[in-house]
């Protein structure tokens, strides 16, 4: 009478397998997440997208006009601060943001309102602002609904509170629609870090751009490398495109790079231009 024997696997088989699929993990982990860094890039460009129409619809209700970045209301109180651009245009996407930009809250606790808010905020540097937050944390002081900032050059910002003047280069009207003449080539709204509304535009700390102060680059530079070293940005036609940020430097977990000559993006129509927040950097 024969003997069955059951045959096993061999510590050496077993072995084999083991290291085939620890090789096997280790080429598609890296693929797994760049493919939900990738879902969280669109989904940041489609909030820009609907960010865009919003203010549009805003504009044909308003003579076409855009909205202010932020003003101070006649009710101003303190505890609920100013109205931002988001509140005037929330009512076109429905995203939950309050009439008093305060009561949103910051860093990790702070509220995170629909379109309003990147998924990949998180991530936004907070080292660039030196307050002792480690690199990919939360920034403690930024407003996580406030992912996104307003070009500032044509949504005028009312920034001081009564009795206190206006700084003259805030102190103006938003433009028209009519008055934009490359819309495809202006930055209506860019990725922030997440601790103003308005930009300028200038990320160098010594020439603030239209002369205001030098912490107006802080506010989206430290948020141009979130998307895999890039960002997402809404121009005034309507089209949001993604754009690699500047310099070697890359990483959205370490300090951003600045631009030295104070040129943020070139473009074919002004080939030596201060970026894309002026239409014409070069004018008056």
């Amino acid at each position: 009478m024969s003997r069955k024997t059951n045959q096993g696997f061999t510590l050496i088989e077993l072995l084999v397998v083991i290291a085939i699929i620890a090789i096997l993990a280790a080429i598609l982990f890296p693929v797994f997440a760049q493919a939900r860094e990738k879902a969280r890039q669109i989904t940041c460009a489609s909030n820009e997208k609907q960010i865009g129409l919003a203010v549009v619809q805003y504009a044909q209700d308003n003579d076409e006009t855009l909205p202010l970045a932020n003003y101070v209301p006649a009710n101003y109180d303190p505890a609920t601060g100013f109205v931002n651009w988001q509140y005037e245009v929330d009512p076109y996407v429905k995203g939950g943001y309050p009439a008093g930009n305060n009561t949103l809250g910051t860093g990790s606790s702070g509220a995170r309102k629909s379109v309003w808010f990147c998924p990949d905020w998180d991530r936004t540097n907070d080292l660039f602002y030196n307050d002792g937050t480690p690199a990919g944390v939360s920034p403690s002081t930024a407003t996580p609904s406030k992912s996104y900032i307003a070009n500032e050059n044509y949504m005028g910002a009312y920034v001081a509170v009564p009795p206190a003047t206006p700084n003259p280069n805030y102190a103006r009207p938003s433009a028209t629609l009519a008055l934009i003449k490359t819309p495809a080539q202006t930055v209506l709204v860019a990725e922030s870090r997440g601790n103003n509304v308005q930009c300028a535009g200038n990320d160098t700390s010594t020439a603030a751009a239209l002369g205001t102060v030098a912490s107006d680059w802080g506010h989206y530079v430290s948020g141009r490398a979130r998307h895999s070293g890039g960002s997402n940005y809404l121009f005034h036609d309507g089209h949001v495109k993604w754009f690699r940020a500047p310099g070697n430097n890359r990483n959205a977990d370490v300090s951003p790079v600045l631009s030295t000559t104070g040129v943020v993006y070139s473009q074919a129509s002004y080939p030596s231009a201060g970026g894309w927040w002026l239409e014409d950097p070069n004018g008056s």
